[in-house]
């Protein structure tokens, strides 16, 4: 064999192993690319599955309807409530004439009505009182479960 030709098959040689070196370089890439591409798709659908979990959550928490203060709130306190918590007079500095006093802070300092957090508020508290001196209306007949219903949701 010359020179030439064992140039040739060498240079040949080097040639080949660089193009298997090249072909298991790509061939790891494509793998790589694939096992991303992959996780990301996972964390892609992981993710959308929550966001669509907490869309579903909301909305099956959410009130039906809201309540209207004046077509359904304001009868009620109206019968109930008025008498001693309305106009000139209002005992415990609690007055229910217009939504923004009944939201507003009474004598104690306290709101009575925490408006998102109807457990927490001093107004929804009062009406499940069986005590009669801590039940309201005062000294009166209970509300209805229907009238205690109504004022929850509004709040």
């Amino acid at each position: 064999m010359n020179i030439k030709s064992l140039s040739l098959v060498l240079l040949r040689e080097a040639y080949m192993r660089y193009k298997l070196k090249v072909k298991k370089n790509k061939l790891i890439g494509v793998l790589l690319n694939r096992i991303v591409i992959s996780s990301i798709n996972r964390i892609i659908i992981f993710l959308g599955t929550i966001f669509i979990s907490i869309v579903v959550f909301f909305y099956a928490i959410k009130p039906k309807h809201k309540v209207e203060f004046t077509s359904e709130v304001k009868p009620i306190l109206n019968k109930h409530c008025i008498y001693c918590h309305g106009g000139v007079k209002k005992s415990a500095g609690f007055s229910v004439l217009f939504e923004s006093e009944a939201l507003g802070v009474a004598q104690s300092g306290k709101p009575s009505i925490i408006p998102g957090n109807s457990s927490k508020s001093e107004f929804i508290k009062r009406s499940h009182y069986t005590d009669p001196e801590m039940s309201m209306p005062y000294k009166k007949p209970a509300l209805s479960e229907a009238e205690i219903k109504t004022l929850t949701n509004w709040i």
